[in-house]
């Protein structure tokens, strides 16, 4: 996902949303799962996550599986 995704994303998102506040929220959510289904292994903010989505995307999801359960019962 790109900065221009996200900016296309907040016109789509005014289009869907009369509330502000819904706006920044439904773009958050959005850019969040994009970011965990569609990673850009080309501009990495983690470069182990990158190299293990092109080398192994199975392992890669599993382990992204395991961050979000551990997230949730964390909270």
């Amino acid at each position: 996902m790109t900065i221009t995704t996200v900016q296309r994303q907040k016109l789509t998102d005014a289009n869907m949303c009369n509330n502000k506040d819904n706006i920044g929220l439904f773009s958050m959510a959005t850019v969040q799962n994009s970011l965990l289904d569609e990673p850009n292994p080309n501009s990495p903010a983690n470069s182990q996550a990158a190299q293990l989505y092109q080398e192994n995307k199975r392992e890669y999801e599993k382990r992204v599986s395991a961050i979000v359960e551990q997230s949730w019962a964390d909270s």
